[in-house]
This record gives structure tokens, C-alpha cells and sequence, in this order.
């Protein structure tokens, strides 16, 4: 009997909790540090629904994957910060925004990008300056992702400033976070591929009459691809630090 009434006690606590952050008014309440407990309140649900209202009736149903109440400007202001997927699969290409004015006026940035999946990784402040960067994984290609497993996909890490309320483009001014965490990296990424390629430098393709050619043709040729597509994002790197000419590939 005591256990009945345990679990009965339990559950009113727990339909109270969900009914309160389910009560909060993420549009009303001021998004500064005074607010910032209640902000913290609702979960995820919560977020995704004021996200798709903000879509203004857009029948493209937007998914929230990570997101989190940051100070972006060191200012006591919070702006909502989350990953949004778009596809229904769960791939977070997009980086959005929220910012909300004093008058209650909700606006949104979005960046897109590549599987955004750690926000620590993306929000940082890399020179110091009180205010952060966003270090956004982002596509060479053109077209954007590419969806075949066997095809890699040239990408490489932008970085994004805060200027007068918008993120812009940043990266050429932040040579020392690329030289210290990312060149590293990719160069030694780039020599196991090297070792990789040269252990079969020439692989059997199969005929083009192979029922699965397609497949074992990608299999075949992934090692020498996946090369390539780390010495062009090293180049794409160089490039944009002032260090290479152009893409040679």
C-alpha cells in the first residue's frame, strides 16, 4: 500500500515538473541573465515546437538535434543556439540562431554546414575577446553533402565571427587555431591515407558488366579518393590562410 502510494506521489511530481517546463513562455520571457534558469527549463520538445513556429507555417518540419542558452557577446544577452535537420533523417547540416530584442521580436541566422553534432566543439571563444566564435564543419563541394558512404565528402572547418549582431565568414583572421588544431591533424590524417593507397596503388576494378560495379567500383577506388579529399581540404586551408594560389585539383 505504501508502495501505491510512492509511485502515485512520484507521478504527480513528475506530470508537475513536464506541466511547468511545458508552461514556460520561451517567447515572453526576457532572454538576459535574469531569465536565464527559466530559459534553461524546457526540454527539448519544447524548443523544437517554438523553433517550427518561428518557421511561419512552413510545411518543412525542422528537428532539433543539440542546442544550448549562450551569451554569445559576454553581454548578459542569450541567444538560442541549435542544430537543425531538415531531412527527417537526422543529419544536422543547419546551425541556427535565435536572438530575441527587447521588444520580444524573435530573429534567426542560420549556417549551413556538415553533421554538426557537438556544440562545446562549435561554440568557442578562439581569440579571447569575450565574445564567440562558431566553428562550423562546412562542405568544398558546391552542390553541398554528398549522401553516398563510399564517395568522401571534402570538408573543412569554418570559422564564423560575431559583427554587428550577424555571424560572418571569419576564417582568414584565424590562422593560429588553424596552425595549432587543424593543419596538424589533417597532415597526419592525409599520411596514413598516403600509406593506405600505397599498400595497393593499383586496385582491381571490376567490369563494367559487374551486376554490383557501382558498389565494389567506389570500394575500390575509396582509399585513393579519401586521399584526395583530404589534401583538397588542407588546400582549401592554405588557400584561405593566403598560403596557396589556387585548388590544383
Amino acid at each position: 500500500m505504501e508502495m501505491l502510494k510512492f509511485l502515485a506521489i512520484y507521478a504527480v511530481l513528475v506530470l508537475t515538473a513536464s506541466h511547468e517546463a511545458l508552461a514556460v513562455d520561451l517567447r515572453g520571457v526576457p532572454w538576459n541573465e535574469s531569465s536565464i534558469e527559466a530559459l534553461r527549463t524546457p526540454d527539448k520538445s519544447s524548443v523544437e515546437a517554438l523553433v517550427n513556429e518561428l518557421r511561419n507555417g512552413d510545411p518543412q518540419h525542422a528537428y532539433v538535434g543539440e542546442f544550448a542558452w549562450v551569451d554569445l557577446a559576454s553581454d548578459d544577452q542569450y541567444h538560442l543556439v541549435a542544430t537543425e535537420d531538415l531531412s527527417g533523417r537526422a543529419h544536422f547540416y543547419y546551425l541556427a540562431i535565435y536572438t530575441r530584442s527587447d521588444a520580444g521580436d524573435i530573429a534567426v541566422q542560420w549556417i549551413e554546414g556538415d553533421e554538426i553534432t557537438d556544440l562545446s566543439k562549435v561554440i568557442r571563444d578562439l581569440d579571447g575577446d569575450g565574445k564567440d566564435e562558431l566553428i562550423v564543419p562546412s562542405y568544398l563541394h558546391p552542390q553541398g553533402p554528398q549522401v553516398n558512404p563510399l564517395q568522401p565528402t571534402v570538408r573543412w572547418p569554418k570559422v564564423y565571427s560575431l559583427r554587428d549582431g550577424r555571424y560572418v565568414d571569419a576564417s582568414t583572421e584565424f590562422p593560429k587555431f588553424y596552425d595549432e588544431e587543424v593543419l596538424p591533424k589533417l597532415e597526419n590524417e592525409i599520411e596514413r591515407a598516403r600509406q593506405k593507397v600505397a599498400t595497393n596503388p593499383n586496385p582491381a576494378i571490376p567490369s563494367p558488366g559487374d551486376p554490383y560495379f557501382a558498389q565494389r567500383e567506389a570500394e575500390a577506388r575509396y582509399p585513393q579518393r579519401l586521399l584526395e579529399a583530404l589534401e583538397m581540404s588542407r588546400d582549401q586551408i592554405l588557400q584561405v590562410l593566403g598560403r596557396k594560389a589556387g585548388h590544383e585539383r
